[in-house]
């Protein structure tokens, strides 16, 4: 039911009470009724009626655009009452990878879930190609992927990471201030498998170099363990590392053991930076996707959320 806020916009907007109601759905007597109730409750006339349709008064004129920042106000609010009881039972769909459902969405997930309980997530794991794909084809509502692979979908980026090397605790590089790729290209290497794109592997081309490949694993915790045995060097993006780091530490302090230091170091090259990016279709609706976004911003918004150093850094282009 339109109030008397949009009647009177609706007749100012289409010149005529018929217009008005015709567009409404209403009578033209119901309109009418509308505008003078409007304008009892005002105290003044707003409109004056003529062979040539309506015109606002001078008070209509100087009411009119109040008038139509409440229809606004309106409209709003009815959105955001839609929002709220479209989350009750609402099921997203979402596309990532390690390192952020392992470092980044759990957090989110939770206190989103506290603000509308209804909200059941479903979460596919993939690559960066892959989960672009997905959003393609409608599999998934929206993705996390990074820079480079959001062709022809909506993007925001949401955060940056850096890699770090690891080393054998007791390796001779971990002696040194500064660790190369000219360092780490003459090891053994464990590659992070990260789809068709290595970010790694490109870092190493850009500076004609190429590293020796023992072994290529998805899973960061299975490389880390390798690294722990010195089956080889690798490289690992920080937040992942870090929570990994936290999560033995903790695990070993309850059994009574204790944690094997991991060397790690960051190679501080502005090419090891990747850009994660929320990527979704231009068609889907917003009302998911704006929910999980203010989740996100409030999560990432927080100062010790984001690397490097763990401070919130601006997105690098």
């Amino acid at each position: 039911m339109a109030s008397r806020y949009q009647i009177v916009c609706m007749v100012v907007d289409r010149g005529s009470l018929k217009g008005a109601a015709d567009e409404l759905g209403y009578t033209q007597s119901a309109v009418s009724q509308a505008v003078k109730a409007l304008e009892r409750e005002l105290g003044t006339t707003l409109i004056e009626r003529g062979k040539q349709g309506v015109s606002l008064t001078r008070d209509g004129k100087q009411y009119l655009p109040y008038l139509r920042q409440i229809v606004t106000a309106e409209a709003e609010l009815e959105g955001k009452r839609q929002e709220l009881l479209g989350l009750s039972s609402t099921d997203i769909r979402i596309a990532t990878f390690t390192n952020v459902s392992r470092t980044v969405l759990p957090r989110v997930i939770r206190d989103f879930g506290a603000l509308h309980p209804g909200v059941r997530f479903t979460l596919k794991q993939g690559d960066y190609t892959r989960n672009a794909q997905w959003v393609h084809d409608g599999v998934v509502d929206f993705c996390f992927t990074a820079r480079g692979f959001t062709a022809g979908l909506e993007k925001r980026v949401v955060y940056h990471d850096e890699l770090v090397a690891l080393l054998p605790a007791a390796h001779p590089l971990t002696a040194k201030e500064k660790v190369t790729l000219a360092d780490l290209a003459s090891e053994p290497f464990v590659l992070l498998d990260e789809g068709e794109q290595s970010l790694v592997l490109d870092a190493f081309a850009a500076h004609g170099l190429s590293p020796h490949v023992t072994s290529e694993v998805t899973d960061d915790y299975t490389i880390m363990a390798m690294v722990e045995e010195g089956l080889g060097v690798s490289m690992l993006y920080r937040r992942t590392v870090e929570g990994m780091r936290a999560d033995r530490a903790r695990s070993l302090a309850r059994r009574g053991g204790g944690l094997a230091q991991l060397g790690h170091h960051a190679y501080r090259h502005e090419a090891l930076y990747r850009l994660y990016e929320l990527t979704y279709c231009q068609l889907m609706t917003g009302m998911a996707l704006s929910a999980v976004f203010s989740g996100l911003s409030l999560w990432l918004g927080r100062r010790d959320r984001c690397v490097p150093g763990g401070r919130v850094v601006p997105p690098r282009p």
